[in-house]
């Protein structure tokens, strides 16, 4: 039993022996960040590491406290984060190794969040002092901790399994959503109010509430910054009496400014702050103090981009019992892929992130309407089809999703999973994504089958493929479990293969609609366009270059029994290191479809649409020749199935 702490401050003992200190050291190496540290630094760090013991109920830190000089290490037993609202809201809950009450590290603010111990617990806590050291000296380790840094909330590790977001991204297995986007380019735009040190502190003040200011950079006659006067100077300095407000700025401003270039990384910007222990970093002309003051980065401008996470999106989505909430989650998540796509990242990753987002929100709204409507009568999985299905929904298009439940057919278990797809996808369409026009959706009974169902259609596809079969084959095909048992899923892929494996016919149906849509050789010359109706004259993208390559890469990577990999690049990467033969074609396939993918995503951010159809007139030379290259590379991986899947013949 562990002896039980009165009042918040539970009974502390500080390691007095090397067995406690090396008990210490092991428990650390086994989690992030310490176990990026060198042996002895971890030593060196068990060494100041004092052990507490704290009864359930009692609170660790309070939401609005003034933070100490330390912060926890979770040792055993259970702690819950929460925000006090109202109404009072569950952020996280701590268990075994997690870090958390951070914010000491890098600010001297209050608390933004309550811990509070669960059950009785124990807590190694970790002076302020001995973990400095080390983030100037580790980038990893203050990287980890700059990404909790803004309400010293818990900063979870990698668990077994599992990635940090719960999303799988791009390349060979899963890959963590980054919990700190390191990528995103902070943009110091702002005008930056100057004065000069000569300056009474009185002006300043009046200058900074006229422009609504937190902060005034003091400025030499070239305007390069000499010293810095924030809110937090004032009541320090000026409101106790240590000064007066006809003194001037110089007398109470910060120096020497901490200056940084532009571009600047929101990662670096975070260390940046931790390892000079402020809270504003001065952009200049060249990175330095000698220069012209350009732009102004508060620790508040982090906060703010944060919300941009993709971790932090999907773990807020999780929580929500809002829907308005979603909503701007999702909306939140197509600005971030703006910004992606402004800096040319891969297309693999912000499919990736794009997919866990929307994930998560449908899984949270399964989860909502468990909670009102009880335990689902069997088990079952929600099956995202189409563009979602392989990760590559970027834009809000349509909805394409079914669902598989366990056992045979039964009315009542039927309907009942009807109403879950139908609460589903009305919030699916809340948040942006419209119902598919062809009624694919689980809130169809066509598309909520039982798992004996999904097997019978799926032997019908195969055995007897008519031309309707076929269109609903390579819409279905690409199914991936979001939400529920995703071993449903896996046994209609196991018996899908089997299947397939029994006859000749339904992979060379499915290369001859691989085959229908030929690319437009002659686009420099004539564009290929639509003839009539709403999009007259306009090019489709995704049907005259996009549906070609997913088409060709799923027929070929059925062929081969490459289960479990859906999105179009992956399967063409792994085609690649199959067919060496090929390898130039499909790596080239590859890197074709998220050229597509980033110009219909440009598009429909420009035009606020879908992007699939594009005025020819928009696009630059760049963009042709681009286009002309894909058609290329189209045609010659159509005459790969022509050859593998001649007319008449199959396999």
């Amino acid at each position: 039993m562990l002896a039980r702490s009165a009042g918040m401050a539970g009974r502390q003992m500080t390691p007095s022996s090397n067995v406690i200190q090396d008990r210490v050291a092991e428990f650390l190496r086994r989690y992030p960040p310490f176990s990026l540290l060198e042996p002895v630094e971890r030593s060196e760090l068990a060494a100041r590491v004092s052990i507490r013991y704290v009864m359930a109920g009692s609170v660790i830190f309070r939401e609005g406290a003034k933070p100490g000089d330390e912060f926890y290490v979770l040792r055993q037993g259970s702690v819950e984060v929460h925000e006090q609202g109202p109404p009072r809201q569950l952020v996280d809950v701590c268990d075994e190794g997690d870090v958390f009450g951070v914010r000491p590290l890098i600010a001297r603010e209050p608390y933004l969040a309550t811990a509070v111990a669960v059950d009785e617990c124990i807590l190694y806590v970790v002076p302020v002092a001995a973990a400095q050291p080390l983030l100037k000296k580790n980038n990893r380790v203050a990287l980890y901790f700059a990404a909790a840094f803004a309400s010293g909330r818990p900063h979870q590790r990698k668990r077994s399994g599992a990635t940090l977001a719960g999303g799988r991204l791009a390349g060979e297995g899963p890959v963590p959503v980054p919990f700190l986007n390191d990528t995103i380019v902070l943009n110091a735009t702002k005008k930056v109010l100057t004065c000069s040190a000569t300056e009474t502190i009185r002006s300043a003040a009046l200058a900074m509430t006229e422009h609504g200011y937190s902060s005034i950079v003091i400025a030499d006659g070239a305007n390069a910054p000499v010293g810095i006067l924030t809110d937090r100077d004032l009541r320090s300095k000026v409101v106790t009496g240590r000064h007066a407000a006809d003194e001037p700025v110089s007398a109470i401003m910060s120096r020497p400014v901490k200056t940084v270039r532009a571009g600047i990384t929101l990662a670096e910007a975070m260390i940046e702050m931790i390892r000079q222990k402020v809270h504003h970093l001065c952009v200049t002309a060249d990175g330095t103090d000698g220069s012209e003051v350009t732009g102004l980065i508060s620790d508040h401008d982090l906060l703010l981009v944060q919300g941009f996470n993709p971790a932090i999106m999907i773990k807020e989505a999780r929580k929500t019992s809002s829907l308005p909430q979603l909503v701007a989650i999702r909306k939140k998540a197509e600005e971030l892929l703006a910004k992606y796509l402004e800096q040319d990242v891969s297309a693999l990753y912000v499919a990736g992130m794009v997919s866990a987002v929307t994930d998560a929100i449908v899984q949270r709204l399964v989860e909502l309407h468990v909670a009102s409507a009880g335990v689902p009568p069997r088990d079952f999985a929600w099956l995202a089809l189409g563009s979602q299905g392989r990760e590559e929904q970027l834009l809000r298009t349509d909805q394409d999703h079914a669902l598989v439940y366990a056992g045979e057919p039964d009315d009542d278990v039927r309907a009942w999973f009807l109403r879950l797809a139908v609460f589903v996808s009305d919030g699916l369409a809340a948040c942006g994504f419209s119902p598919d026009a062809g009624g694919v959706s689980a809130a169809s009974p066509d598309w909520c089958r039982s798992l004996g169902e999904w097997k019978e259609t799926l032997r019908r596809w195969v055995e007897r493929p008519d031309e309707h079969d076929i269109l609903l084959a390579t819409v279905f095909l690409d199914y991936r479990p979001s939400a529920g048992n995703p071993a449903l899923a896996r046994e209609l892929t196991r018996y899908l293969y089997e299947e397939i494996a029994r006859t000749e016919v339904f992979l060379g149906r499915l290369a001859e609609n691989a085959l229908s849509t030929p690319p437009p050789l002659s686009f420099l010359r004539s564009f290929v366009v639509e003839r009539n109706g709403e999009h007259e004259d306009e090019f489709d993208l995704k049907l005259r270059a996009m549906i070609p390559l997913a088409d060709a890469a799923r027929v070929l990577t059925l062929d081969h029994e490459l289960m479990g990999e859906n999105s179009t690049i992956r399967r063409f990467h792994r085609l690649a290191a199959l067919e060496t033969g090929h390898r130039d074609l499909f790596e080239e396939a590859a890197v074709a479809y998220e050229i597509l993918m980033k110009i219909r995503a440009r598009f429909g951010l420009k035009h606020r649409d879908i992007g699939r159809y594009i005025d020819p007139e928009a696009l630059n030379k760049l963009d042709r020749q681009t286009l002309k290259n894909i058609f290329a590379a189209v045609k010659e991986l159509q005459d790969v199935l022509k050859v593998r899947f001649p007319a008449g013949r199959v396999r």
